[in-house]
Formats: structure tokens, sequence, C-alpha cells
């Protein structure tokens, strides 16, 4: 029966989204900066500024598991958050005009979900994500949302030991 810990399991998930190529690579190109990775709960005196930019916290770590559960369930709310230095605008084809850190905040958003399902070695893919964002924190500091769900199915009778 499935027991993970709680904070390990949040320490896992931050060392792998800290790690990420794609991710680093993504922050270097877009902001010239480092990713900085968060992880546990924060209160709100304590949400990174435009300074901690790009960042992400993984936080509000959540699990369903048990002896009468036949699929173990773990979710985790990720923030991530980006900056610019001036809020500018771009204009599609079509004439529709749109943020320029939104747009860079969304891509952030579609990206971290694209490593989390790709993980190697990893076999459970995001059962649910719900998202929203980006959304202005304060000036050109953008952020957004993603509610993560993921599911083990239960394995009773076997001596199996898996983390997230």
């Amino acid at each position: 029966m499935y027991n993970l810990d709680i904070s390990d399991s949040v320490q896992t998930l931050c060392d792998y989204l800290a790690s990420n190529k794609e991710l680093n690579d993504f922050c270097k190109e877009q902001f010239n900066k480092k990713l900085t990775v968060f992880g546990g709960d924060f209160l709100r005196r304590d949400i990174p500024s435009k300074t901690e930019c790009p960042y992400i916290i993984l936080t509000d770590f959540r699990k369903h598991e048990g002896l009468y559960v036949e699929r173990n369930t773990y979710q985790f709310t990720i923030y991530c958050g980006v900056s610019t230095e001036k809020l500018e605008e771009f204009e599609t084809d079509t004439g529709v005009v749109i943020p320029d850190v939104y747009d860079v905040c969304s891509k952030f958003m579609t990206l971290i979900q694209k490593v989390l399902n790709e993980r190697d070695n990893y076999n459970r893919p995001i059962a649910t994500i719900d998202t929203n964002g980006a959304f202005p924190v304060m000036g050109t500091h953008w952020a957004g949302r993603l509610v993560v769900k993921l599911a083990i199915e239960q394995n009773i009778g076997m001596n199996h030991q898996e983390t997230i």
C-alpha cells in the first residue's frame, strides 16, 4: 500500500523541475536568468517578487491513499511567475493585441505541463490539470497557476515502492 511522504514528494518534484534542461533553457532564452524553484507552503507575504522571476512554486500537496482506495491520487499546485522590463504588446496577423508577458507566461505554463508529462522512467502522466492565468501580480510581474493531479493504481499484495 502506498504511503508517500509529502515533504519527500515535494522535494523530488522540485528537484526535477529545477534541474530540467528545457525549463532552464527557456528561462535563459526568454529572461536571461536562471529558474528559481520553491517548495512547500507559502504565505501571501512570502510570495516571490519580480526580482525572483522566473520562478516556480510547488505547494498545496495533497494525497488520497488507503487500503480501500483503488487509485491513489496526488494533487499539488504550481504557481509560476515571470516578468519583463516593460509591458509591451504584439499584434497578430488578424489584429488581435496580446501583452508579451501574458504570452511568455502562458508558454511557460505549457512547458511546465509538458516536462511533467515527459519525466524519464515515469509512467504516470498527469491525470488532470486545471490552469488559470496568466494574470498580472503587479506591473510587469505576471503569474499562472496549475493544479496538477496524478493517479497511481493501487497494487495490493505487492512489495512495490514508488515515488512521485
